[in-house]
């Protein structure tokens, strides 16, 4: 059974995800993206991220991406603030708490997670959340 491979891709330039045309090379690099405000309007490859789909979805059914920042509730009803990172060493997505000093890294991804995270936000349109615990705890 074959995936297909989604991704969002966050333009660096407007400050939102576009929904133009992105060419991607084989291995994942961007090529081009194309804005389409008019004929000739052109965006270099570093004013675009890619951002890949990790397969999973969070408790509400929603997509997962790299970049996205959920929030965990362990055993214990704890709730702990982590983003989702590409480890190329392990050639899997991770989780990385935000914001401690030594922060849970919650490796190898699976659907058994998905009770415990929603997504909250991405780093990109919600830098707030990058703050970790002491942020999220005022808004509590």
């Amino acid at each position: 059974m074959s995936r297909i491979l989604k991704f969002r891709a966050w333009d660096k330039v407007y400050e939102e995800y576009t929904t133009d045309k992105v060419l991607l090379a084989p291995d994942g690099r961007v090529i081009s993206r194309y804005a389409f405000d008019s004929c000739d309007s052109f965006l270099t490859v570093n004013d675009v991220v890619i951002e890949f789909d990790t397969g999973l979805k969070d408790r509400n059914g929603k997509e997962t991406y790299e970049g996205d920042i959920v929030e965990w509730v362990n055993g214990l009803g704890e709730k702990h603030i982590f983003e989702i990172m590409w480890n190329e060493c392990r050639a899997s997505f991770q989780m990385v708490e935000i914001g401690q000093e030594y922060p849970y890294i919650l490796q190898g991804l699976s659907d058994k997670m998905k009770p415990y995270c929603e997504v909250i936000g991405n780093i990109h349109e919600n830098p707030e959340l990058l703050g970790g615990e002491d942020e999220a705890s005022k808004e509590d």
